[in-house]
């Protein structure tokens, strides 16, 4: 694996740019490894295998975030070409996410192609989420996931973790806004497999130890796909937390003595929710650990003036170099957080607790990531102008 991945990458037709080359790297080690493990156990059907690692760089066009909260244009004019993977091929990407027999990897970048084809495309959101077996097929990759966290072998470990996230940040998209896959994601039990990875990799339950196995450590670098997992599976449990307005709800307080959110009433905002998600807020927090859990990776934020190697910004983080790093997690925390203040029973113990007092402090983070989760989270606590006033006080207020 390790020589058709060396080979692969040194092809002097590939970008040489150093970013690109690592993400090349774990794409093509990938794509051996599957393409080994398909041959060596006889399941290949009789038919033209398709280069899913190839479309996936084809859809990303040199975009590679981490975290894309919406696509480049030139993401959008590739995924639109009738022979792409978002169009054309998509009967074969979910063929391989959906078939029993597919390796882990390739099951994989299956999941990141629909995460590229579904990410601001409400059409195909709904036309994959309710495919046959998608639903049920990306919730069992991130149980196999769960299972496999605690393996020896280093190569097991990485691919199952790496497998996990990228079903994660699928779940993630998947769920925004689409009432049939929220509820398709739930009933099949997606909350309590993602609930069970941060505590069983936290430090809630473990003292974060699972993520310092030797098993999850790249190269004894300290870099672990066990963050990149954590991470993606906060930002899901996010939005499976999120009330919908046929969009993104955008709360206001009714009245001056904050009684009650309502959604937002200025023009062309939604203002009804499409999609309640107060039993499913419940459901998170009645985990036994998870409130604690949430908060414990919150309050890991370390507000730094400059991304460096060791302390990435998440918005600013690229696939290949930073996704093992432990700084991508405290913003998709903060925003599970964020939603769980919209539920009345919830609110009081996060804004007058331990949280209240971590995402303030993220507000002040030079990442527009982490302070605009914060500032929602803050705002939805009741809270933003004492956070305010903490970080910089209004004329007139007491010191």
């Amino acid at each position: 694996k390790d020589r058709v991945a060396e080979q692969l990458i040194t092809n002097e037709s590939l970008p040489r740019d150093p970013t690109m080359v690592m993400c090349k790297r774990s794409y093509l080690y990938a794509a051996a490894a599957a393409a080994i493990s398909f041959l060596s156990h006889g399941s290949v059907a009789e038919e033209e295998e398709y280069d899913m690692v190839k479309q996936i760089m084809f859809i990303r066009a040199d975009d590679n975030r981490l975290f894309r909260p919406f696509p480049t244009k030139l993401t959008h004019d590739h995924r639109e070409k009738e022979d792409s993977a978002c169009k054309g091929n998509l009967p074969k990407v979910l063929a391989y996410l959906t078939n029993p027999d597919s390796p882990t990897q390739l099951k994989g970048q299956a999941a990141e192609l629909l995460s590229l084809c579904t990410n601001y495309h409400p059409e195909n959101r709904e036309k994959i989420g309710s495919s046959e077996g998608v639903i049920t097929s990306l919730v069992s990759m991130i149980q196999n996931g769960l299972q496999q966290i605690h393996h020896d072998d280093q190569a097991e470990a990485f691919m199952h973790l790496d497998t996990f996230a990228r079903a994660a940040e699928a779940i993630w998209i998947l769920t925004y806004n689409s009432p049939s896959n929220h509820k398709a994601f739930v009933d099949a039990g997606a909350i309590e497999i993602l609930a069970s990875y941060l505590l069983e990799t936290g430090a809630h339950k473990n003292d974060g130890k699972v993520c310092l196995h030797k098993g999850q450590q790249v190269g004894g670098s300290g870099r672990t796909p066990c963050h990149h997992a954590r991470m993606w599976a906060g930002a899901a449990l996010q939005n499976l937390a999120a009330d919908y307005c046929d969009g993104t709800c955008w709360f206001e307080w009714n009245n001056a003595s904050k009684t009650a959110l309502v959604p937002h009433s200025e023009e062309k905002r939604g203002r009804e929710i499409t999609i309640s998600a107060a039993k499913e807020r419940e459901t998170i927090a009645s985990i036994d650990g998870l409130m604690e859990e949430l908060v414990s990776m919150a309050c890991a934020m370390s507000t730094k003036e400059k991304p460096s190697p060791e302390h990435p910004w998440p918005s600013h983080a690229v696939m290949g170099r930073d996704d093992g790093m432990p700084s991508l997690v405290p913003w998709a925390a903060i925003g599970v957080l964020k939603n769980l203040a919209l539920s009345d029973e919830l609110r009081h113990d996060l804004a007058y607790g331990m949280a209240y007092r971590c995402v303030c402090d993220a507000w002040a983070s030079k990442d527009w990531l982490e302070a605009e989760k914060a500032r929602d989270a803050l705002h939805h606590m009741g809270r933003q102008e004492d956070c305010e006033d903490e970080h910089m006080p209004r004329e007139g207020a007491e010191l």
